[in-house]
């Protein structure tokens, strides 16, 4: 139960195209301010050219185990996914590796909320507070509940609809997720390959649940 001297935060946000953006305006999360979230960049050709690799160090790779934080993430994102002919994901350990390793950064820069810049795979961000707030099927029920704002007659980028959009692209075929907690809250990160939200490309990509 939550009560009037609960704090309980949610922030999303999300990249675009091929390439991962900071977003414009992103903060350091303050429960004693508003909820401001960065407004996504749309990808461009110099966004997923020559992307620089990342060196990610073994042990920063999460464990999907049974009964732990990540324990569901393919499943609900898939869950939601096969409602609009998008082929199942499968767990990476790269991608996951790799988003275990942007979380401990922003964890380490004192729970700031920003995209890593020049990401060659697409990303969805969300920040909660208290720590055990989220669960895999709230969090990707979340980003899922934007599909009430995409208007599938004239598919494109939504700034309202990032996250649904990326969750079901159908060129995506690989995910993988890190979590990091601070301050009693968590971040999760969720990286996939190949990235959504390329402009041109959503009128095919992204389906209605007629799948037509």
């Amino acid at each position: 139960m939550i009560t009037a001297h609960t704090v309980v935060l949610v922030i999303s946000s999300i990249v675009l195209g091929c390439g991962g953006s900071t977003p414009d305006g992103s903060r350091t999360r303050s429960e004693s301010e508003p909820v401001t979230l960065g407004a996504p960049i749309a990808a461009s050709d110099s966004d997923s050219a020559d992307t620089p690799a990342t060196k990610v160090e073994p042990d920063v790779e999460p464990k999907v185990e049974p009964g732990g934080r990540l324990d569901g993430i393919v499943a609900a994102h898939n869950s939601v996914r096969e409602r609009h002919c998008a082929q199942p994901l499968v767990w990476s350990t790269e991608l996951a590796a790799f988003a275990q390793d942007w979380a401990n950064q922003l964890r380490d820069r004192s729970c700031a909320f920003e995209h890593r810049p020049r990401n060659r795979f697409g990303e969805n961000l969300s920040f909660l507070s208290p720590v055990g707030l989220g669960s895999p099927d709230g969090i990707v029920g979340s980003w899922y509940s934007e599909v009430k704002k995409y208007d599938f007659g004239k598919p494109g980028f939504s700034f309202e609809a990032g996250h649904f959009t990326q969750v079901v692209w159908k060129g995506s075929s690989q995910l993988g997720c890190g979590i990091a907690e601070c301050d009693n809250a968590e971040l999760w990160v969720c990286n996939y390959a190949t990235a959504g939200n390329v402009e041109g490309s959503f009128k095919t990509e992204v389906l209605p649940t007629s799948c037509r």
